[in-house]
């Protein structure tokens, strides 16, 4: 199974007229939807502010020097994502794997394959990513009700598939990151 990187469009401002005031090159006008609930049922829109796109970036501070490395740096800012857009949603409280579907902001494994997707499409727009693009969402299943689904990176030199599953967290904790085929098999 090849994975394709997911692209989007950018907007970019070509004059320094779209420089706000207040804005380091507009940082804080990229909305992200996001999943809220199990299945996706709801989304929000969390536009960062300057300063907690700060927060976000910070483990890209120093560029990565392999693959490795900067799967590191995604881990702690899929990390960061999570608490900015859990200031903004009820997502804050969204527990370890499935417990309480009837919580508030509790988010199953199809929201949280999405949610790391936009956040890894987020990174690659902002040219975070030297060494992966964001892959499509992937799932696995060993019984027809048995599905798993998570978010997934793609090497760009080689094309190696790595899994991103936020599932097995709470809020803000970093993300299980993991070969594609090692996630296949458990």
């Amino acid at each position: 199974m090849k994975l394709q990187p997911l692209h989007l469009a950018v907007l970019t401002c070509s004059t320094l007229a779209c420089l706000g005031s207040s804005r380091l090159f507009a940082q804080s006008d990229n909305p992200l939807e996001i999943c809220i609930d199990y299945h996706c049922k709801h989304r929000s829109i969390v536009t960062p502010t300057v300063e907690e796109w700060a927060t976000i970036l910070k483990p890209f501070a120093r560029p990565a020097d392999t693959p490795g490395m900067e799967r590191q740096q995604i881990k702690r800012s899929i990390a960061y994502f999570e608490q900015v857009v859990g200031r903004h949603t009820p997502t804050a409280d969204d527990l370890l794997r499935n417990q309480g579907e009837d919580i508030p902001g509790q988010l199953d494994c199809i929201a949280e394959s999405n949610n790391p997707r936009v956040y890894l499409q987020a990174l690659f727009n902002k040219r975070q990513l030297r060494w992966h693009a964001p892959g499509q969402r992937v799932k696995r299943s060993t019984w027809i009700f048995n599905v798993h689904w998570a978010a997934s990176l793609v090497e760009k030199a080689g094309g190696a598939q790595h899994v991103i599953d936020s599932w097995y967290g709470s809020n803000g904790q970093e993300p299980l990151i993991q070969p594609l085929q090692q996630w296949l098999n458990r």
